[in-house]
Parts: structure tokens; C-alpha cells; sequence
């Protein structure tokens, strides 16, 4: 991902923006996926 690349920060924002910018939000489990991941991964 792009976002890796250019060092921003990781988080559940611009992980679901890059995956919007993509049309890859369905493939990756739907924005609830990821908000079930943001809750159990330690920051």
C-alpha cells in the first residue's frame, strides 16, 4: 500500500481511505471488518 510507502500514520482512517481510493473496501471485509480489527489490535 501507498500508505506504507510514504510513512503516515497506520490507523483505521487512512487504512479505509486507501482502501476507498481503490474500490477495494468489499475485498477487504467491509468497512466492519476493519472495525472489529482497530478494537482488538494494541496501538
Amino acid at each position: 500500500m501507498s500508505v506504507r510507502k510514504s510513512k503516515q500514520a497506520i490507523d483505521f482512517i487512512t487504512i479505509t481511505n486507501e482502501l476507498q481510493k481503490k474500490n477495494r473496501v468489499e475485498e477487504a471485509g467491509e468497512v466492519s471488518y476493519s472495525t472489529q480489527l482497530v478494537s482488538i489490535v494494541p496501538i
